[in-house]
């Protein structure tokens, strides 16, 4: 049995992300992973409370939190070091190990492995790479695992040992039957938009894409955006076809999907150093045989123009949302079926343990 400490920078909740799989899978496989939830904002009493709070998901899964002993506004460089050696010998004492694995998504903490006995690897998941502690884990980590092709040269320019896998799926994909029958009847047809709302995802495609259906749209995801980018969501949520429905858990998601005219990805185009690769819902659509609209390259050539469709301009995607509206946008459901058999977590998790080193 493995002890793998699984760092990740969103919370273990309702929504999953990649990393959440991976502990689920990880956990499945037999090893004892411990899921390090981020830390809360700092208060002074963090001073003195050092506590570890552990909790048991399930079998071989536990939730670690814990609270930072410095404040990272103040004087930056040095509270993350010294909150990276305090809170590993804080964690170390409270798992007990032989030999450890440090499984790190998150690009804010930890950069500074203080654990002893222990491999590194760096999961990059997002793109971090204007970041400076990027390139600190990147060259600290006994491997880095890359989602995105796009992302491979900037990597290996810091750290021999880099491979790129991509986003897996689970294996619990069946649909509720009844669910979904009654999500149908309520909502219509839908196009689906799910994930975080944030800054990556274009609002000005969202609204073209909103005025130019006849359907419904549905949005599933938390809202992170602020200010002016929050008014505009919130104002493009008032259209009468539109229905946000917040964050929803993961086991939930896959009824809405099985429904959808089409899976949408509108993210904003892709900028120097900004490589997000394969997103996650991405597979999501395509695991329930719904194609994909998307603005990006969705980084999978073997599914373009099979099921997953890329649109460059807006002429496009109007083009491919009436296509889908009208019952013949393609999907391949072999092709697919294909690709998705290699993705499974197990294949995923034994390639990533193989190569690190």
């Amino acid at each position: 049995m493995k002890v793998v400490l699984l760092i990740s920078n969103e919370p273990w909740g309702k929504q999953w992300f990649s990393k959440h799989h991976y502990a689920n899978e990880l956990a499945k496989l037999g090893n004892l992973v411990y899921f390090i939830d981020p830390p809360k904002s700092w208060k002074w009493r963090n001073l003195i409370n050092h506590k570890i709070q552990i909790k048991k998901i399930k079998p071989n899964l536990y939730k670690l939190t814990y609270n930072n002993f410095l404040p990272v506004k103040i004087l930056p460089s040095l509270a993350l070091k010294m909150n990276d050696w305090f809170n590993s010998r804080r964690i170390s004492k409270a798992i007990p190990y032989n030999e450890i694995i440090i499984w790190q998504f998150d690009v804010f903490r930890f950069i500074y492995n203080f654990f002893k006995y222990s491999k590194k690897i760096y999961h990059v998941v997002d793109p971090y790479l204007h970041l400076n502690s990027d390139q600190l884990l990147a060259k600290n980590s006994n491997l880095v695992v890359c989602t995105s092709k796009f992302n491979i040269g900037h990597y290996e320019a810091l750290n021999r040992n880099v491979i790129h896998i991509p986003h897996g799926v689970p294996k619990e994909l069946e649909v509720d039957k009844n669910e979904a029958r009654n999500i149908k009847d309520i909502f219509g047809r839908f196009f689906l938009l799910i994930g975080s709302v944030n800054a990556r995802v274009d609002l000005s495609l969202l609204s073209f894409v909103v005025k130019n259906i006849k359907s419904k749209i549905l949005i599933i995801g938390p809202n992170f955006l602020e200010g002016e980018s929050r008014f505009n969501f919130e104002e493009i949520c008032t259209n009468k076809n539109v229905e946000y429905l917040g964050e929803m858990e993961y086991g939930l998601l896959k009824n809405y999907v099985h429904n959808a005219l089409a899976g949408l990805v509108l993210y904003k185009k892709r900028v120097a150093n900004d490589g997000d690769g394969s997103p996650l819902k991405v597979l999501n659509y395509i695991s329930q045989f719904v194609p994909v609209i998307s603005s990006i390259d969705a980084d999978i050539p073997q599914l373009e123009n099979e099921i997953i469709y890329f649109a460059r301009e807006n002429s496009e995607f109007l083009d491919l949302l009436n296509r889908a509206e009208d019952g013949f946008l393609y999907a391949n459901r072999t092709k697919t079926r294909q690709y998705l058999a290699s993705l499974q977590y197990e294949e995923l998790i034994n390639k990533v343990i193989s190569n690190l080193k």
